[in-house]
């Protein structure tokens, strides 16, 4: 995805440019069932520590690549200062390219911690109150003027932890029709990549 933004042209690139957001909305996904397993086999137990663990973790990991690129552009003598540096950890577009789904990943890692922690009881009610919180922080990144792909893939995110609530229920149905359901899916992804690609939804570089 990443080289077709730099080459295009021909016939496989201009495709692979629109398969980014989609290829991301998967690991959203998988990173919302994931956290939705854990929590239904563990319980609160699951959320103690969860702030550091998960989201101190991904920003301290963060922070370096920031720091990294941000010593490289100046190694390149590129024009970048140190209140740049900070200012690209809430402005929606980091000094350490792509990474944006890192800090996308703490919002959504927040959200979950905070939901769980006061509805836990419930997991499908709490997986609700984390859809809703993303809508409104999907709001405020438009508001923002985010770039298109902080709100295209991550309500994928919500869906894993859906599906999580429903996985037994779910894959019982998938399990007898596992090749019906695997064509269908691959039909919509398909479909979305020629909807992004006719309607230019992503811009080359973007992802």
């Amino acid at each position: 995805h990443h080289i077709s933004g730099k080459i295009g042209g021909g016939v496989i690139f201009p495709f692979m440019i629109q398969m980014g957001n989609l290829v991301v909305a998967v690991f959203f996904f998988l990173s919302g069932l994931g956290l939705m397993s854990q929590f239904k086999k563990k319980g609160k137990k699951y959320l103690k520590g969860f702030l550091i663990s998960r989201c101190l973790y991904l920003f301290l990991v963060e922070t370096e690549f920031m720091l990294l690129y941000y010593l490289l552009n100046l190694l390149l003598g590129k024009n970048i200062t140190f209140s740049n540096l900070l200012l690209s950890f809430i402005n929606g577009n980091p000094v350490a390219l792509n990474s944006w789904y890192v800090l996308e990943l703490i919002v959504l890692y927040i959200l979950f911690f905070g939901a769980f922690s006061i509805f836990g009881k419930n997991p499908t009610i709490a997986a609700w109150v984390v859809f809703l919180l993303q809508v409104g922080a999907c709001v405020f990144f438009k508001l923002m003027h985010f770039s298109a792909i902080w709100y295209l893939s991550s309500f994928a995110f919500s869906a894993g932890l859906f599906w999580g609530c429903f996985e037994k229920h779910i894959n019982e149905k998938v399990d007898r029709h596992y090749w019906l359901y695997l064509t269908a899916v691959m039909g919509i992804f398909m479909l979305f990549s020629v909807i992004f690609a006719v309607f230019g939804l992503v811009r080359v570089g973007e992802g």
